[in-house]
């Protein structure tokens, strides 16, 4: 009796009859099959990954040293000041690098503005900062006319279209209390914003594009559920043609 009984014993681990044996043997090839899948690709993704930096981050780079000296152009500090706002505009910076894309932004534009647009440019950042101060209804009339004043005063500056859309963050991050020189400390944390927010790690896998999408999230978000439904469905038919084999009947 005890033969017969240890006979229908089910343990995964401990399979005792062969139905059991083939059943654990085929849900560990699929299992293997979808880790492969999934942790193999991740895999694949970082060994063949390359920092690749932003147009802009190349444009820093070209106009840094001037820059810092304060040798630069009206138009390195423009370019300076767009790179800025490049990274202002990305939603995950934290509040301390916000602050000091803030204050060399502002900076900057204070450069462009020269001695006779500063008084201009700071009265308008103040009389916008006045109005921000004292409303929570960014659709108050007096806000929005205050910021689009400042925004069509500050825009021309950088030379931004129109249809660019940085050009509805320009108001809320421009600000008076800015350097009247970059310190080596506030430089050091530029450097490591820039290198973090404008350096991405791309390769083949992320810049190619099938039906519309990036390969790599085609490939996670739709080929692995699918692939998850197709091992599904050969365990069923796989199950079935063990029962059969071995005269096992639901």
């Amino acid at each position: 009796m005890e033969k017969k009984k240890q006979e229908y014993h089910t343990s995964f681990f401990k399979p005792s009859n062969k139905r059991t044996k083939a059943n654990r043997n085929m849900v560990i090839w699929l299992v293997s099959i979808w880790a492969v899948a999934v942790f193999g690709f991740q895999i694949l993704l970082k060994v063949l990954e390359k920092p690749t930096p932003e147009p802009d981050w190349k444009t820093y780079q070209t106009i840094k040293a001037s820059v810092y000296s304060e040798d630069a152009t009206t138009e390195d500090y423009r370019k300076f000041a767009r790179v800025n706002l490049r990274v202002l505009a990305k939603i995950f910076i934290t509040p301390d690098e916000r602050e000091t894309l803030q204050k060399s932004m502002s900076w900057a534009f204070f450069n462009i503005a020269g001695e006779e647009g500063k008084h201009i440019l700071s009265d308008e950042i103040n009389k916008f900062k006045a109005v921000e101060d004292t409303t929570s209804d960014v659709m108050n009339p007096a806000y929005q006319d205050a910021k689009f004043r400042l925004q069509a005063h500050a825009a021309p500056m950088l030379q931004l279209l129109k249809s660019d859309v940085r050009i509805r963050k320009l108001p809320l991050e421009l600000r008076t209390d800015y350097p009247q020189k970059l310190s080596p400390e506030h430089i050091g944390k530029l450097e490591n914003i820039f290198d973090a927010y404008l350096i991405h790690n791309r390769s083949v896998l992320t810049d190619t594009v099938v039906l519309g999408f990036p390969f790599h999230y085609l490939y996670t978000a739709v080929l692995l559920l699918i692939l998850f439904v197709v091992l599904c469905w050969l365990y069923c038919i796989t199950a079935d043609s063990q029962n059969k084999k071995h005269n096992i009947q639901d």
